[in-house]
């Protein structure tokens, strides 16, 4: 039988957290919990927008079921990934507008005087 480390009568977890590892899932109040969740959640939204934007559409398609606290908190949510997106187009479009050469002019547009 392997030893899971430590000295002999230690528990497993006792060790890592003892040599300063990340023992996760141990001593955390609800809170604490919740709290890691949401900020799981939030870095996930941020880092993959599509995913987030899939499961707020999957969500909004249900609101009728929701109550009017969890409908206005979706609206928010809605709002906020909205003000995202526009930040992201008016990002990518000042981008582009740098990448242009000055004197370009899009086809079928009239040239300038």
């Amino acid at each position: 039988m392997a030893r899971l480390g430590g000295r002999r009568g230690d528990a497993p977890g006792l060790t890592a957290a003892l040599e300063g590892d990340n023992v996760t899932g141990m001593a955390l109040s609800p809170a604490e919990k919740q709290a890691r969740y949401r900020a799981r959640q939030r870095a996930l939204m941020q880092s993959e927008p599509d995913v987030a934007e899939r499961a707020l559409l999957e969500e909004a398609a249900r609101c009728e079921q929701l109550s009017v606290e969890q409908r206005v908190a979706l609206a928010d949510k809605l709002a906020d990934l909205a003000n995202r997106h526009l930040w992201r187009a008016q990002k990518l479009a000042e981008l582009a507008r740098k990448v242009r050469p000055p004197d370009w002019i899009p086809p079928g547009f009239p040239p300038r005087r």
